[in-house]
């Protein structure tokens, strides 16, 4: 949007008067080259912004110009505040220039040195102007704003709706039906059917269901359809249509028809179908200029024709309908109850919801509010997801917007919602992109909204339009296209209340955010950004530190919740970086109760709003703010405003009111008293509500004098102004609601006195003794609502009223005296509200047929007189809602007997009013009644062109040559031919390298494989594919496998057309179809509705080095991932001899060599085959050549021809990743080969690092685990060990990769890795990773590597600060030589990541808290006990990591910890704290860790008794919390954990020890838990029952934890549990295992129970148990095992008996 940016910039430019030009002096000439530069770019710029997204070059060139806009518009505004104003008169203002000389001298220099640096970088800009021109030529001549995302990688996908099978869709029986009904009944004449709503709402594939309707079909006899979209050409859409008539008839389109131009086509058409009975589909309109080109194409008749269209545009849709008739149909979002099966229908492939993912499933499917493109996206990713891990889809819930941004499988949606974004002009892309300061689901009103825009400048008086009608026409022109939803609407139809749908709000978030335009604080960061132009603040906000720069704010909104403890706010906080620009500031709800002193200095704001504050008076300093246009005091404890407001002569709107609850019940408006002098205001719009009682006849008049308002609001009026009252309205031309207030109840206005009234009028309410209606009220032709408040009218005022045209709301209370009130045919023709109260006398209402034919709501309140049930009402036939409160009880008798009457009324209320309001007990069901009734009646390719890939040879090797391929060919053969008849997947997935495009080519080739399909087909798909191409070539296959001719028209078709042949072709046939080498999930969303589903045991086999895609491609079709694994090493070595030595035995001198060189080949096929093949070429009594290749394979792989390809096809892993993904695969180059490498710590380094940052709700390390998993799915990434739970919890990358990498970063200086393969230092690292012994060194991030057992010299950083530290982030010295801290730590004020880990170091000093910018310290197994409390100082710690373990006499091991800090609470950012120790620390450091709300991992020890209650309260708060672990001071102390009502949901880990004696009621809620370890719990009751339903219970260890005797593990319970731990229970007897109990478990121990009599009972029933281990057990019990072991060891694997003894665990296999 920086054509938005530039566009302002330059209106701005152009609003310079004469007099401000001339005071630009010298620089005038820079500022002129500036404009004409940035006018020369901004046409350009509409083409960029919409091709940004999809080329990094342009994005990275647009941004530039966004940035020098807005700092030029900070260089103007920075101008127009020193020079432009000079307050004072003659001699003052000559002093006042005289004390300001210097200063301004100062500020000149200032602002030309901005401007020059401006210049020079719109110099630079121009030059990538003429750059990018080219490359984007052929789209800068056109003129849309908008269109299609030029990422090649993503495809619409919406034309697949066309090959859906309707089984597949969801909530479209309906709406079928009813778009059928429209296109085959109605009227003969030519018709519109316009299908209408928000993108992704499915109106494609309704639209072409309904076409392709057998109904339809039959009752038309031409048909053609066409998608129109945002960019067209007219003359290809005709050419298009007359093709599909001609060819659906046979004929032959005349040549000529290629050339002819839109003109001739439609003369065509006209002609074809003159006096035909056709139907045409124009899909996906934009807007009514593309509908006025194309509705005279087809001719009108009465043979019953139509035309069905689809449009995002409601008002596109209305005008189609008006100049043909028809139809629009609104198509509705799904309901809750189909949204919902249609999430569990392909989240969980047609099965249940698991109770423990109901909850998050449901908030998620919410934010998709019945979008069922959105919900088929969403839901198809979760399904790729562990429904076992909780806390990644609470993941989801809480950061949608980051998933949308980097998950491929929600890239349609975010595309096509994008669209309707691209697609507004620029003045309209600013306001629709303003909506995302609002937080999530707030109520915005539409005219606070405009008024927003307006003071941004987004909007500007038009063609004697002023700025607040403009900005209305904006506003319905957003929802007319389906950017704003209308939540609710005034009684005369204005929209009250609007919001965006939650996913548009994601999308302009995230565009926001991209573009500097708002940041948002509270709602997904907690950390202020650099340079905000807006900041939107959504949670408290408590201290902003100094260094925080404000100095380009304009806008400043709140949003803080009012139920939240918000701090006092205080501007001064935002002064510390000067908010001298600041033009908004909106303070609604802050906790203010006085006016800030600050803000009289903001001498350019326009905006003021202290909504819902305490502030209770107004300073004089107010009259400083001399550009204020908005000040909104609603709802505060202000009555009066100071003269100096009259100074505001730019004031649009003052709203100064406020309600009071009286004691009679009623609500009374309080005011601000009336100012004398307002008529000097002349541009005010809106006053509200001005108390008049003191002002007199001045005041009135001056009111007259405001000729610009539009909505006047008094109170206090009294009977002697009515006269200039009177006047004063009638010179108010444009006024659109006016409401008058009487000071008492029997102050009589006079009102008739107006001739001339004001014929804009909308709204009017008067409160106030009339006794006459006033003549000229029935003369208000616009007017919409009308309340009358104590009027004591003599005469049925609706006589007068019922000609209003535009009438919908009357309320009448108080307002009528007489008897009797008749309501005559065919007046209120658009009347939907009516409202009587308090009509003391009425006693009988009469409807004549005909009258109020719209109404929907009647209410009576205390007409006591009133007899009985208005006679006619029985005609008012759309009346929804009859309401009666405080009625006689003879009306309501009357009202029960007439039941029969009101059949047609949904609801009837009766109640009565309270001190609280109204209770309305009784509705009356009309159901029965009416029942009764109605039964009587990237890029990746090298670019080195002398390699070529050699994949493809795959096809050409002869079996013999493969190694290893039999299993896996068998397995994949049984994949093909057997299983189910479904079209079914089998993706064959593993990293480049292993042989899945050989593997799968000869499945494809077998015999067995040949001869069970009919039809084959195979493409390779790469990283980039054109989706066209790939169609094409598949059915030329399948075509000329029949031996048949492609039509020509095939090298024309689009993808569309394409799939809809094979679709055609394939629909009864069973076919394989093999897609080689698939790389992005969003390459096989573009394919997969390409085949037909049929029960013919059809398959799509394909290859991938990516299992996220494979995982997702069975998810969606069915079927089988094979994940293909490496060779063994018996297969690597036959295979690496075959090639090497020929077949012969490899020489004994050569054969150590030769396997370490194997070794790291890794089991790739690729790799072996091709360093053999080098090998081979080299001379075998050559010992030291081979020698060589081992030491250095790096340099074989960069320089050896052989081994190229082996390069280059590990490298295209590589060049797919996106940027950020790159820097932290390459980061993995600093660990030594073979080092297991600590994910979590990985994570860490990449943060501190800043690869990986915050994102749209999501902490780093969230966005860190992301990034990680998506290495593993891409087979970069190497999982060596999981956690019980499935958490990966060591890794490494291949040696292959690795070799690679250290290629890639040898010349890029991104690290210098000491005692490799280098012993030498570099110039320049920015990282050092130091894998031996070192002495001096020089870096940016220090990583110390070097193996215990070697001899290491004391660490000393005072060698490395001879080359200075200033910019290390990263000290990693985990087992060095280090015996205390060293003093040099403190110096390095950037440093983010410390640790000492396995180091010597005892104690830290105070000095640490120097190291502001920390964020992780790692002091595990040192000796360090305590912490300082300048350790409270670093705010940003993320993670403190202090603990060790040390082994006791006894066999135990304990927990060493760190004593407590006080004061806990202020580090807000924490995630891990391990391990401390509250035994000193009392109740204050419970609640401190309360408030760390961020925890995910908490480890306690030395817990008390008394502690108890605190702890609870505490850790209900930690929501995201997911480790916990709590220990007992000693083994005696009780710990009640009982009162924890909602634990955290998140929670895997949970660790207790400590005696419980009753199990904590709430783990069993814990439907996320993996792991449960309880020590010492000493429970009465089995626990094992309580705990058996968890649903991701994987490990339990249980150590004196049960005193009882017997143990039951119930059938059907612990489904997934692997490994079970009974340790020490020293009076079990019994274990008892029923069938169906403990399905997947894996490993059984039972250690130190000395009383347990025999083998668990039911144990031959673990189908899937490998390992029992017996420790410490009884004689008794050991000669049972031995009986018995016959019948567990064919069942079980091993079973291991031992003892524990000082040094260990002794033990031997059974």
């Amino acid at each position: 949007m920086a054509e938005s940016a530039v566009t302002f910039l330059l209106q701005k430019l152009d609003t310079l008067g004469h007099e401000k030009v001339r005071l630009l002096g010298g620089i005038r000439e820079d500022v002129g080259y500036v404009r004409d530069e940035l006018e020369r770019i901004r046409a350009f710029l509409r083409v960029a912004d919409a091709k940004e997204e999809g080329d990094e070059e342009i994005k990275v060139w647009v941004k530039q110009v966004r940035d020098v806009a807005y700092d030029m518009e900070d260089v103007l505004d920075e101008f127009l505040l020193r020079f432009a104003h000079h307050g004072g008169r003659g001699f003052y203002r000559h002093l006042r220039k005289i004390a300001l000389t210097m200063k301004n001298l100062k500020a000149r220099h200032r602002i030309a040195s901005g401007l020059q640096a401006v210049r020079s970088r719109v110099t630079n800009i121009a030059e990538g102007h003429q750059r990018y021109r080219y490359k984007l030529s052929s789209m800068e001549e056109g003129s849309s704003s908008s269109s299609v995302p030029s990422n090649k990688t993503w495809y619409d996908l919406r034309g697949d709706a066309l090959l859906l099978e309707e089984a597949q869709l969801v909530g479209i029986d309906k709406p079928k039906r009813d778009l059928i009904g429209g296109l085959v009944g109605g009227r003969s004449e030519l018709q519109v059917v316009a299908v209408a709503g928000m993108g992704g709402l499915g109106k494609t594939t309704l639209a072409s269901k309904v076409y392709e309707d057998d109904v339809v079909k039959r009752h038309f006899q031409h048909h053609a359809r066409v998608t129109v979209s945002q960019v067209f050409e007219l003359d290809d859409l005709l050419r298009n249509i007359v093709r599909q008539l001609f060819d659906e008839m046979k004929q032959t389109l005349p040549q000529e028809a290629d050339s002819m131009d839109s003109g001739e086509l439609k003369a065509i058409l006209a002609c074809f179908l003159r006096e035909k009975r056709y139907l045409v589909m124009l899909d996906d309109l934009w807007e009514v200029g593309a509908w006025d080109a194309l509705k005279y194409a087809f001719p009108t008749n009465n043979n019953g024709c139509r035309l069905m269209l689809t449009t995002r545009n409601a008002k596109l849709a209305s005008v189609s309908t008006f100049d043909l008739g028809g139809m629009v149909y609104d198509l509705k979002p799904l309901s809750p109850e189909q949204s919902w099966n249609l999430f569990c229908r392909k989240a969980f492939q047609g099965n249940q919801c698991p109770p423990y993912l109901e909850k998050i499933s449901k908030n998620i499917l919410r934010k998709f509010e019945g979008l069922p493109l959105a919900i088929v996206a969403i839901s198809g990713m979760l399904a790729s997801k562990d429904r076992n891990r909780m806390d990644e889809w609470e993941m989801v819930e809480r950061s949608l917007g980051a998933e949308l941004e980097g998950n491929d499988r929600l890239q349609s949606v975010k595309n096509i919602l994008s669209f309707s974004i691209n697609d507004l002009p620029y003045n309209l892309k600013y306001c629709f992109l303003f909506l995302s300061i609002f937080s999530e689901d707030y109520p915005i009103d539409p005219r606070k909204l405009i008024r927003f825009w307006i003071v941004e400048g987004f909007v500007q008086e038009k063609e004697g339009r002023i700025p607040e009608e403009v900005g209305e026409g904006y506003f319905n022109e957003l929802v007319n296209r389906s950017l704003i939803q209308v939540v609710r609407r005034y009684n005369d139809g204005r929209i009250s209340e609007c919001r965006i749908h939650d996913l548009f709000r994601e999308i302009i978030l995230l565009k926001s955010k991209d573009q500097s335009f708002v940041a948002i604080f509270g709602e997904q960061s907690k950390a202020l950004p650099e340079r905000a132009r807006r900041l939107s603040i959504h949670k408290p906000l408590e201290i902003v530190d100094g260094e925080y720069d404000f100095s380009s704010l304009r806008s400043l909104f709140w949003f803080g919740a009012k139920d939240d403890s918000i701090p006092s706010f205080s501007l001064s906080t935002f002064f510390n970086g000067s908010l001298r620009f600041l033009k908004v500031l909106d303070c609604r709800g802050a906790n203010i109760d006085t006016f800030p002193e600050e803000i009289a200095k903001l001498y350019n704001l326009r905006y003021l709003s202290l909504r819902d504050t305490k502030v209770s008076s107004v300073p004089r300093s107010i009259g400083k703010l001399q550009n204020l246009e908005t000040l909104d005091l609603r709802h505060t404890y202000v009555t009066e405003l100071p003269n100096e407001i009259l100074r505001l002569r730019r004031l649009r709107h003052i709203l100064v009111y406020r309600y009071e609850k009286t004691f009679t019940s009623s609500t009374e408006v309080i005011g601000f008293k009336a100012l004398r002098g307002l008529e000097t205001l002349s541009f005010l719009q809106s006053l509200c509500y001005i108390a008049v009682n003191h002002g007199g006849a001045s005041v009135m008049k001056s009111i007259g004098e405001l000729a610009q308002l539009r909505r006047l609001c008094i109170l206090q009026l009294r009977a002697e102004h009515g006269a200039d009252l009177c006047s004063s309205i009638e010179k108010l031309r444009y006024l659109r609601s006016l409401s008058l207030d009487s000071a008492n109840p029997d102050e009589v206005l006079n009102l008739q006195n107006i001739s001339s009234p004001p014929q804009c009028l909308q709204r009017l309410i008067i409160s106030g003794r009339l006794q006459i209606l006033p003549h000229w009220i029935p003369s208000l032709s616009n007017l919409g609502r009308l309340v009358l408040r104590g009027s004591g009218l003599q005469v049925d005022p609706f006589e007068s009223l019922q000609s209003l045209p535009n009438l919908v709301y009357v309320e009448l209370n108080q307002a009528y005296d007489g008897e009797t009130l008749c309501f005559k045919a065919g007046g209120f023709k658009m009347l939907k509200l009516l409202s009587f109260y308090k009509f003391d006398r009425l006693r009988k209402v009469t409807i004549e047929k005909g009258t109020m034919p719209c109404l929907k709501k009647i209410g009576f309140r205390s007409c006591k007189s009133l007899e009985e049930v208005p006679s006619g009402i029985e005609t008012l036939g759309n009346l929804e809602v009859l309401d009666f409160i405080d009625m006689p009880d003879e009306f309501l008798s009357q009202l029960r007997l007439r039941r029969s009457d009101l059949l047609h009324v949904s609801t009837i209320l009766i109640g009565h009013e309270t001190d609280w309001g109204v209770n309305r007990p009784i509705c009356l069901d009309m159901f029965s009644e009416r029942k009764a009734a109605s039964l009587c009646s990237s890029s990746s390719v090298p670019v080195n062109k002398t390699w070529y890939d050699l994949q493809g040879d795959a096809l050409l090797l002869e079996e013999a040559q493969l190694v290893g391929i039999d299993k896996p060919r068998r397995d994949l053969i049984g994949g093909l031919v057997g299983g189910r008849s479904e079209l079914q997947v089998v993706a064959l997935a593993g990293m480049g390298g292993l042989g899945k495009t050989t593997l799968a080519s000869k499945v494809y080739e077998d015999d067995a494989v040949k001869r069970h399909f009919q039809h084959h087909a195979r493409v390779t798909v790469s990283q980039a594919f054109e989706l066209d191409d790939l169609l094409r070539k598949i059915v030329r296959q399948l075509f000329d496998e029949m031996k048949q001719t492609l039509p020509q028209e095939a090298d024309s078709m689009d993808g569309g057309e394409l799939k809809a042949i094979l679709a055609g072709f394939l629909r009864e046939k069973r076919y394989l179809a093999m897609l080689d080498d698939v790389w992005e999930v969003g390459a096989w969303d573009a394919l997969k509705y390409a085949f037909s589903t049929n029960n013919n045991g059809c398959r799509l086999m394909l290859t991938t080095p990516n299992a996220k895609l494979a995982s997702v491609s069975t998810i969606d079709l069915g079927g089988m991932v094979y994940d293909l694994k490496p060779l063994s090493p018996e297969q690597s070595w036959n295979l690496f001899c075959g090639k090497a030595f020929r077949g012969n035995q490899c020489p004994p001198y050569l054969e150590k060599i030769s396997k370490k060189i194997l070794r790291k080949c890794e089991g790739l096929p690729l790799a072996i085959v091709a360093i053999s093949g080098m090998l081979a070429l080299k001379d075998r009594n050559r010992k030291d050549e081979w020698e060589m290749v081992e030491c250095s394979l790096g340099p074989e792989l960069e320089g050896n021809d052989r081994l190229q390809s082996v390069k280059n096809i590990l490298s295209f892993s590589f060049n797919d990743l996106p940027y950020n993904l790159k820097y932290c695969f390459l980061f993995l180059s600093i660990f030594p080969e073979d080092y297991p490498i600590d994910p979590r710590k990985l994570i860490r380094f990449w943060v501190v690092e800043g690869f990986v940052q915050e994102k749209e709700g999501r902490i780093p390390e969230e966005v860190g685990e992301v990034f990680f998993n998506e290495l593993v799915n891409r087979s970069l990434i190497q999982v060596v060990r999981r956690y019980y739970g499935g958490r990966i919890s060591e890794c490494r990358i291949h040696d292959l990769f690795r070799q690679i990498i250290l290629l890639k970063l040898k010349d890029q200086s991104f690290v210098a890795i000491f005692g490799e393969q280098s012993k030498a230092l570099p110039e320049r690292a920015r990282r050092l990773s130091i894998h031996k012994p070192l002495e001096i060194v020089d870096g940016g991030s220090l990583f110390w590597f070097s193996a215990k057992d070697d001899y290491i010299p004391n660490f000393s950083l005072s060698a490395f600060f001879n080359g200075g530290l200033r910019f290390l982030k990263v000290l990693d010295c985990r087992g060095a030589n280090i015996d205390k801290f060293p003093e040099e730590i403190a110096k390095l004020r950037n440093l983010r990541y410390l640790s000492l880990r396995d180091t010597k170091v005892r104690s830290i000093p105070r000095s640490i808290g120097k190291l502001r910018n920390l964020e992780t310290l790692d002091l595990r197994y040192t000796y360090v006990t305590e912490l300082p409390n300048e350790i409270l100082r670093l705010r940003r710690l993320r993670h403190i990591l202090v603990y060790r373990y040390e082994k006791r006499v006894s066999p135990s091991i304990e927990v060493i910890g760190f004593k407590v800090l006080g004061g806990l609470e202020s580090l807000s950012f924490l995630q891990s704290l391990c391990f401390i120790e509250v035994n000193h620390g009392g109740a204050s450091v419970m609640k401190s860790i309360g408030e760390l709300t961020q925890l995910r991992r908490l480890c306690i020890l030395e817990l008390r008794a008394e502690h108890g209650a605190d702890l609870c309260s505490s850790i209900e708060k930690l929501r995201y919390l997911r480790s916990l672990s709590l220990n007992t001071a000693n083994p005696d102390e009780v710990l009640n954990l009982q009162n924890i009502s909602s634990p955290p949901q998140c929670l895997q880990r949970l660790i207790i020890s400590g005696r419980l004696q009753i199990l904590p009621h709430w783990i069993p809620s814990l439907s996320n838990l993996s792991r449960l370890v309880l020590k010492g719990s000493g429970l009465q009751v089995d626990p094992f029952e309580s705990l058996q339903s968890l649903p991701n219970l994987v490990h339990v260890q249980l150590n004196q934890a049960y005193d009882g005797e017997t143990l039951c593990f119930k059938a059907g319970g612990f489904r997934i549990l692997k490994e079970l731990f009974i340790l020490k229970f020293d009076r079990l007897r019994k274990v008892t295992i029923e069938r169906g109990a403990m399905p997947c478990l894996n490993d059984l121990w039972f250690r130190g129970c000395k009383l347990l009599e025999d083998v668990p009972s039911g144990i031959e029933t673990l189908g899937n148990l490998e390992v029992l281990e017996f420790l410490d057990m009884p004689g008794e019990f050991l000669s049972r095992l031995r009986q018995r072991c016959n019948d567990l060891l064919p069942a079980v694997s091993t079973i291991l008996i031992g003892h524990e003894t000082d040094g260990g665990v002794d033990t031997y296999q059974l």
